[in-house]
């Protein structure tokens, strides 16, 4: 199965580009409204949320820390057209992201990128699955032994 990429900018061109770009390799979200970004982030096993820095509403920043406090587990990337040290201090800080990239980007860098993150959000969501049937086998062991000292 396909991972899944929301790519949040304000200007039509770039999403246009972004989604053609990865579609064959993911299933790719594109929208330039912040409302819509967090439906599909609500709706959706989203692996990475992706966000330009510069926008009219809210900056990728303030977007990325939101999306870090609701949707912990989805790995944040920040775009910018701009070198800007205390933006990206920020982005780390705040928005927890784990990586910012300048524009405009290069295919082939965001791709194996992107790879490198699915597989860490994969592996990840394999630890939590792991953690779940462990605690349900040891919730079924406690039941059985609790039921023999009963019986017994």
């Amino acid at each position: 199965m396909k991972n899944k990429l929301l790519y949040l900018d304000d200007e039509k061109s770039n999403l246009d580009v972004f989604k053609a770009t990865f579609r064959r390799d993911y299933v790719v979200f594109v929208t330039d409204s912040t409302k819509e970004a967090f439906d599909i982030l609500k709706s959706n096993d989203i692996a990475i949320v992706i966000s330009d820095q510069r926008m009219p509403k809210i900056t990728g920043c303030d977007f990325l820390k939101i999306a870090a406090k609701d949707y912990p587990d989805i790995s944040r990337v920040l775009l910018t057209g701009y070198s800007d040290s205390v933006t990206t201090i920020k982005a780390i800080n705040e928005g927890r992201v784990c990586r910012v990239l300048s524009k405009p980007w290069d295919s082939e860098e965001l791709k194996t990128i992107f790879n490198e993150i699915c597989k860490d959000h994969e592996e990840k969501a394999k630890e939590k699955q792991l953690i779940k049937d462990l605690i349900t086998v040891n919730k079924q062991l406690e039941f059985q032994l609790m039921q023999r000292n009963l019986v017994g």
